[in-house]
């Protein structure tokens, strides 16, 4: 993510990266709507046929939410989502 952020930002586009906790999609509402965000970038499953305007339910809540546009990208071939790692024990 930081190599196509850097990318965007030399050909003079801002870009701001965030880590959020909490509801996907209200988390990336709120925070689109405090940034004053041009532009929601998201990605989406990348499935073929008529599942790929399944955007996923996170993506779905975002575009019904908001009224900043959103760009659905496709993962690359090959592209492995990955899952955060949780360490400890849960109380």
């Amino acid at each position: 993510m930081a190599r196509v952020a850097q990318k965007l930002k030399d050909n003079g586009i801002q870009v701001t990266i965030a880590v959020l906790i909490g509801d996907i999609a209200e988390e990336i509402t709120h925070f689109a709507k405090e940034e004053k965000a041009d532009l929601i970038v998201m990605a989406s499953r990348g499935k073929r046929g008529l599942r790929r305007w399944d955007v996923g339910n996170a993506a779905e809540k975002v575009f019904r939410s908001t009224d900043i546009p959103i760009l659905m990208v496709k993962p690359p071939a090959g592209f492995k989502e990955t899952k955060p790692v949780r360490k400890g024990k849960a109380l």
